[in-house]
């Protein structure tokens, strides 16, 4: 399932940015921080 955040800028350019949620800080899945991550590029 893909995940977007639309993000649109005082310039009113609009980008689509695909999300991931990561589980951070543990080696056990649903534990740890969750976090977003958005790879630009």
């Amino acid at each position: 399932m893909d995940a977007f955040l639309i993000f649109v800028s005082l310039s009113r350019q609009e980008m689509k940015l695909r999300i991931y949620q990561i589980d951070a800080f543990t080696d056990r899945i649903f534990s740890g921080n969750p976090a977003a991550v958005c790879p630009f590029g």
